[in-house]
């Protein structure tokens, strides 16, 4: 469920299940307020104490430092620093080299496969919770509005790896790029990437492109860039988890 919170110019975007809190975006609609902020949080703490709160901050949000340092004393941890790219949606050429097929054209059970391939052997922390719990990473994506979106990727008869794309609000978002440990480094994310432009092309609603990936993932920050994809900030993850 997908709401707001305001008090005094502070408005917080909320997207919360019965297991998580998070909060997507924070805006300060005219400058800092730092007491009307502290008393939202402050708010949210004591009525979800027993779920899983997570904090997404921009680092162009005003006075971001501030807010870091409430957080933390709310009892937030720092999860990790993503980076954020946007690129321009080009025409492609129709990719020959591999073929896709959409999760409601395969086995489930064959696609999980992949996913837990893929996220296990991957050294994104952003996929540390589903590493966890493989099975509610996995829900999340069968939940994903468009079906059409949830990609196997296959060189000649083998799945060479998985394309997860969503679209939120104004912009097209990568959820998951990832080529299997066997055929990592041989060039791939490159045409993966070219397959969610063709989509996003597709889908024909001239709305821009944003991929992030954690900061200490260099293989995928490297083809971000190589793709054409520009570094517009940086996104901090803060996690609090429940009370016991």
């Amino acid at each position: 469920m997908k709401y707001e919170i305001a008090d005094s110019g502070v408005v917080l975007y909320i997207d919360e299940n019965k297991d998580e809190y998070i909060i997507e975006k924070t805006v300060f609609e005219s400058s800092f307020n730092e007491e009307a902020f502290f008393k939202l949080l402050k708010k949210i703490v004591k009525g979800h104490s027993n779920k899983k709160i997570e904090y997404y901050l921009k680092s162009d949000t005003p006075a971001y430092k501030s807010v870091i340092k409430i957080l933390k004393g709310e009892g937030f941890i720092k999860k990790l620093k993503k980076i954020v790219f946007t690129k321009e949606i080009e025409k492609q050429e129709p990719i020959k080299k591999i073929k896709f097929k959409s999760l409601d054209k395969v086995d489930k059970k064959m696609f999980f496969k992949v996913y837990l391939d893929c996220i296990m052997s991957s050294e994104d922390r952003d996929l540390k919770e589903d590493k966890k719990d493989p099975k509610m990473g996995f829900k999340k994506i069968l939940n994903h509005k468009v079906k059409k979106w949830n990609l196997l990727a296959f060189d000649k008869r083998e799945v060479i790896g998985l394309l997860i794309l969503q679209e939120y609000g104004t912009y097209y978002s990568i959820n998951l790029i990832s080529t299997t440990p066997k055929y990592r480094g041989r060039g791939y994310a490159n045409l993966l990437l070219q397959k969610a432009e063709l989509e996003f092309l597709k889908d024909g609603k001239n709305k821009k492109w944003l991929g992030s990936t954690d900061e200490k993932n260099k293989p995928m920050i490297k083809s971000f860039e190589k793709y054409g994809f520009k570094k517009v900030r940086d996104l901090y993850c803060f996690i609090r988890r429940p009370s016991s």
